[in-house]
């Protein structure tokens, strides 16, 4: 059992969102959550660069950001393998605590693609849940959000998303690409509900928390660096 926690009530239901940073993370959550999944607390306060909130919960995120902290990394430069300390778990347990009660839970926070195996070890019947966007709009987003050069931007993409697959070669589970076509996206994200059998199935148009305004274009024609592309195209060939 993962670093001593015992495992979640026989019969609850976990969803944790997999994705990299700025590939719509928080509009899956956001959409699971719509079609009958509890997150708990989270921030869900509008901020500038994520209209609806980021919808992870708080304890999750801090707690996530000290553990890549600890380990000599940062969300930018995750670390492999982090080391749980005390500290770490113990907030863990008490935020699995925090859901009982609840048949059908799940929480998001794009770190968890680098300390998942701990979680999985805490919760036996974790189910992961995968979103990708095309890494040009990542990168610029990250360029505009953090400043960040754009082939930095496209190397981030590419680590998280080499877990992301790594994870799914282990045990396949559903993946959606963000797309930036609104009819689209609402028919990959209805889809997903419907793998995923939750409680609402509501119809693409009937999906509110999607904002048709976030995927606003499609990525520039610029080619894509040999591993980058085969990356991306690995990604499509999972997907639903």
């Amino acid at each position: 059992m993962g670093a001593g926690l015992k495992p979640a009530p026989t019969g609850a239901r976990v969803l944790a969102v997999l994705g990299m940073h700025r590939s719509g993370t928080s509009m899956l959550v956001g959409t699971l959550q719509e079609a009958g999944v509890h997150l708990g607390k989270v921030f869900s306060d509008p901020i500038k660069h994520n209209r609806k909130g980021l919808l992870e919960p708080k304890a999750v995120l801090y707690m996530q950001e000290d553990l890549f902290r600890a380990n000599g990394g940062s969300w930018r430069e995750p670390p492999a393998n982090p080391r749980w300390e005390p500290l770490h778990v113990a907030v863990r347990e008490l935020f699995v605590e925090s859901m009982q009660g609840h048949a059908l839970w799940g929480f998001k926070d794009p770190r968890t693609l680098f300390t998942y195996e701990a979680w999985k070890a805490a919760l036996p019947g974790l189910q992961p849940v995968g979103i990708f966007r095309h890494p040009l709009p990542v990168a610029a987003s990250l360029h505009r959000r953090n400043e960040l050069p754009m082939d930095e931007g496209m190397a981030i993409w590419r680590r998280y998303n080499e877990r992301l697959l790594e994870i799914h070669a282990a045990a396949p589970f559903p993946v959606i690409e963000f797309v930036p076509d609104p009819h689209a996206m609402r028919a990959n994200l209805a889809r997903l509900v419907a793998a995923l059998d939750l409680p609402r199935q509501p119809d693409p148009s009937e999906l509110e928390f999607f904002d048709e305004q976030i995927p606003a274009a499609p990525p520039e024609a610029d080619a894509l660096p040999g591993p980058v592309a085969d990356l991306y195209a690995r990604l499509v060939a999972v997907s639903l």
